[in-house]
């Protein structure tokens, strides 16, 4: 039978779904007979498959300027006719935009009409996410890359559901917002990721060269030092690219690649420790269960060792580190193998954490930094969690109220009041917050914060800044566990900046402030 010849440039004549045969190849026949594909765009015939009608396009270039066709989104699945006479020629058409509906398929090219009908349907597959953590004060800033739907972005959002806009088209993969707020990391598949000017997104470059990588490419950004890390493997050698520099204004952008023999498959996983900042400890799972600790890797005498678990099966995918670098969980997202594992002494030695978990297939994983030893995982079914990881047998219930059982690839944490970004692959984004019983952060969590830390990775040495006017005020520093461990008296009145000096160890504090009218808010800090 003859293949409909799309007329987009790139798609060949000879293959209308453009190499995406196991991807998008719908097939069905109507109540006249007509025959109906669907491959990029949506194809009939009227005579069995001799002649080819292309009904719509999923693009506006100047090759299609001529056909007067609808534009609909590219990648069908599903082809599916209204019941009952008289319903015959109505269709719904599923494809990577959602749904669309034509009250007549079998109208001439000219005259058809096939529109969206995605009206709060959020079903959104997305990949990557990233919640701004300098942005809370009036709303959420979130952005993410998805399957075929670009890289949505909403500003300020407020908790129900968000209109996100779409300055990026195509496939979106890796994305971050910088933690000064000022720029993000988009990217498209391969190893292609770009400098975006934030919020205003008015400024954007590509940033990395060589090539490589993966459709949907693990990348991550040490955003102390300002330097992107990506999978830029190939089919000759594995490695990764190195790029810094590249914020507009400054020296030109500098692009490395980092190749070493233990780096022996593709990546599929990256983390940049947060306690070391002055340099870049960069750690890479691999696709064959590796995992590597490259110390200095922004750096050319950068230090490669093999961390990996003796019992690590699969790939890896998702690195966190706890309390401090020494503390690394790793997870790997495979049926019927080990899933969870978790290390206190920096990879030396490992232990199984899955427990009781179902064979489900882990992709992410995160720490409450307010109660240590839970524990929260996205799973392909929804958000677990366990309150003691450390225990002899730990226990893993669902933890998804107002989810659904969706694929969550990614979970992101805004640090200054404990948000969660999750990131599901097929239901959007959703967000909540982790919670104590031991320091008190209610108002935190109610999103009323008067107070902020600056900086929040620091010696010792930080400032505390006043939104607003909390006169003599009361502050107290406690550890991860909850023990008090430093307290002082701050006076507002007299400067809204204060200076706080502290001697603490190395680790993960909260410092809770409450004012004059007993308004309570905290916020975490970091001393290195």
């Amino acid at each position: 039978m003859n293949e409909p010849n799309d007329a987009d440039n790139g798609i060949p004549s000879t293959d209308y779904t453009r190499g995406q045969a196991f991807y998008d190849l719908p097939v069905e026949v109507d109540a006249n007979d007509n025959l109906y594909v669907g491959g990029i765009d949506l194809f009939r015939s009227t005579n069995e498959g001799t002649n080819w009608t292309q009904i719509s396009k999923w693009s506006n270039n100047n090759a299609l300027s001529g056909l007067n066709i609808p534009l609909v989104h590219a990648d069908h699945h599903a082809i599916l006719f209204r019941p009952d006479t008289g319903n015959e020629n109505q269709a719904v058409l599923g494809n990577d935009g959602g749904v669309y509906y034509t009250p007549d398929i079998t109208e001439t090219t000219s005259s058809i009409s096939i529109t969206p009908r995605n009206n709060n349907y959020n079903v959104t597959q997305f990949y990557y996410g990233t919640i701004d953590p300098a942005g809370a004060a009036n709303g959420d800033d979130i952005a993410g890359g998805t399957q075929d739907n670009g890289t949505p972005i909403v500003q300020d959002a407020a908790s129900t559901i968000n209109a996100f806009d779409e300055p990026f088209g195509g496939d979106g993969a890796y994305t971050e917002i910088d933690d000064s707020g000022q720029y993000m990391i988009q990217s498209y598949t391969g190893n292609s990721h770009r400098y975006v000017n934030y919020p205003t997104i008015n400024q954007v470059s590509s940033i990395t060269s060589f090539g490589g990588g993966a459709f949907i490419n693990t990348a991550v950004l040490d955003k102390n030092l300002d330097v992107l890390y990506s999978n830029a493997g190939n089919s000759a050698v594995d490695r990764i690219e190195r790029v810094s520099e590249f914020i507009p204004g400054g020296d030109p952008t500098y692009n490395t690649l980092l190749i070493n023999s233990l780096l022996n498959a593709s990546p599929s996983a990256m983390q940049i420790s947060p306690y070391t900042t002055t340099t870049s400890n960069l750690y890479v799972g691999l696709t064959n269960s590796k995992l590597l600790k490259i110390e200095d890797a922004n750096t050319s005498s950068a230090t490669w060792t093999d961390i990996s678990g003796a019992d690590f099966i699969g790939s890896i995918s998702d690195i966190e580190f706890g309390q401090n670098e020494e503390e690394i969980f790793v997870t790997f997202y495979n049926y019927g193998i080990t899933n969870i594992w978790f290390t206190d002494d920096g990879g030396n030695s490992w232990t199984a954490i899955e427990g009781d978990l179902p064979d489900l297939p882990v992709l992410c994983i995160l720490q409450n930094p307010l109660l240590p030893n839970e524990l929260i995982i996205g799973t392909k079914l929804g958000v677990w969690r366990t309150s003691d990881y450390t225990a002899t047998n730990v226990e893993w219930s669902q933890s998804y109220n107002g989810m659904s059982d969706v694929t969550v690839i990614d979970l992101d944490l805004r640090p200054s009041d404990n948000t969660i970004l999750a990131t599901t692959h097929g239901r959007g984004m959703f967000t909540s917050v982790f919670t104590s019983d031991v320091a008190s952060v209610d108002d935190v969590l109610a999103n009323k914060k008067v107070f902020s830390v600056y900086p929040t990775i620091s010696n010792g040495n930080f400032k505390v800044f006043a939104k607003t006017e909390l006169g003599n005020s009361k502050m107290n520093i406690y550890d991860i566990n909850g023990k008090q461990v430093f307290d002082a008296s701050l006076n507002f009145n007299e400067q809204q900046n204060q200076s706080v000096s502290v001697n603490l160890k190395s680790g993960i504090y909260i410092v809770h402030i409450t004012d004059v009218n007993n308004r309570t808010s905290s916020e975490k800090i970091i001393i290195k």
